[in-house]
């Protein structure tokens, strides 16, 4: 957070992170949610690309109304990367899921990284606040990662 100047991001303790949402760390960034998770090589498939297809999948199994995805594979100097888009719309509420998975250089496998809006409706500035978060977390990530 600090390498991104990520302002306002609250690390969550484990009993304040809401249902639902998992990772090894969850911080609140003004209404929205960010976590890191670290995935070990023996959990994923052999294709960075395939992750793209288990995440949508997954997320379109939980989406009880409309469902919308889009999933590229993406490189962050010279590192292959799986991101992905899902929102999923019902009469209750919005939640807009911005998702990046790099490799991991020491150890193998993944950090999977999650923002996550949720609301009555996901509005445009709040879309695009997400948007700009997610773009800020991966032009930060390999520098951050660098100095652990």
């Amino acid at each position: 957070m600090a390498e991104g100047e990520i302002a306002k991001a609250t690390a969550l303790k484990p009993d304040e992170i809401p249902d639902g949402v998992s990772g090894d760390t969850v911080w609140k960034v003004a209404d929205n949610l960010l976590n890191i998770s670290v995935l070990p090589k023996a959990a994923l498939p052999a294709e960075i690309g395939d992750l793209n297809d288990l995440i949508v999948g997954g997320d379109a199994q939980k989406c009880r109304g409309d469902f919308f995805a889009g999933a590229m594979l993406d490189v962050v100097e010279s590192a292959t990367i799986a991101r992905a888009y899902t929102t999923c719309q019902t009469q209750q509420a919005a939640t807009s899921t911005y998702y990046f998975a790099m490799p991991r250089k020491q150890g193998g496998g993944l950090y999977l990284t999650k923002i996550i809006a949720t609301g009555v409706e996901v509005p445009p500035t709040i879309e695009r606040a997400i948007k700009e978060l997610d773009a800020k977390v991966r032009g930060v990530i390999t520098a951050a990662l660098a100095r652990l």
